[in-house]
């Protein structure tokens, strides 16, 4: 089975249509309450998701309580420390498309050594977003891909998990899930990492936003078989992975 963790608002059905067993949905700060309705209504089983900025431990501490996956974005090199740090990111994306010129021996691909051990005792998921590859040309794409490629090795030399995604926010931007494990090929994946990288992982993600949202889980590792005569108390969605 396969799964898109980031998917547009208005291409909901048009992803799951093309192969996908399940979608997070992407909102923004433009994005209502009664798009989010709209959205779980007609399609009850997808996962709500945000990006976040700025400031981000307090954003993401806020979002985690109000979304199912939290999203950094790691254009900015002081985000993607940030995000490594903190507990309640679930998954960071776009670190190798920070305004950085690259150096002479590597590329400025935002991911390094202690962000990406950081990432993996917390186990924060890095989102390679084919689409930033497809919508550029030129230089623009060979910088791109040099990029991806770096963080292809660094993210497997620490064992953090990784998503592949188009990220797409409209039905141009939309591949089914054999055409992206071809990219995620592309940029240094073996097919086995790939195909991970949209069932696995992305997998592992929901099934984590799922047992945040189950007042019986209390933290990893602790669940309450029967709470007897006590009411069922809710669970802080934070602080505890």
């Amino acid at each position: 089975m396969f799964y898109d963790l980031m998917c547009g608002l208005k291409i909901v059905g048009e992803t799951l249509d093309a192969g996908y067993e399940n979608v997070c949905v992407l909102y923004d700060s433009k994005s209502g309450k009664k798009d989010r309705e709209f959205i779980q209504k007609k399609y009850p089983q997808t996962l709500a998701g945000t990006c976040i900025d700025k400031d981000i431990v307090r954003n993401c501490k806020k979002a985690i309580e109000v979304f199912d996956l939290v999203f950094v974005d790691g254009s900015k090199a002081d985000n993607l420390r940030s995000a490594s740090e903190t507990w309640e990111t679930d998954l960071v994306y776009d670190g190798e498309m920070n305004d950085m010129r690259d150096p002479l021996y590597h590329a400025a691909s935002g991911l390094d050594h202690t962000i990406c051990s950081f990432m993996f005792e917390r186990d924060i998921g890095y989102v390679f977003n084919m689409g930033n590859l497809l919508n550029s040309s030129g230089m623009a794409r060979i910088k791109t891909l040099s990029r991806l490629r770096q963080n292809v090795v660094l993210t497997r030399k620490f064992n953090v998990k990784t998503i592949l995604t188009m990220g797409a926010k409209d039905s141009y931007g939309i591949r089914n899930p054999h055409d992206l494990l071809n990219l995620g090929k592309a940029i240094g994946f073996t097919e086995s990492e790939a195909l991970k990288s949209i069932t696995k992982n992305p997998r592992h993600y929901m099934e984590r936003a799922f047992d945040r949202s189950n007042p019986n889980i209390i933290m990893k590792g602790v669940k309450v078989l029967e709470w007897g005569k006590q009411d069922i108390q809710p669970n802080k969605k934070f602080g505890w992975y």
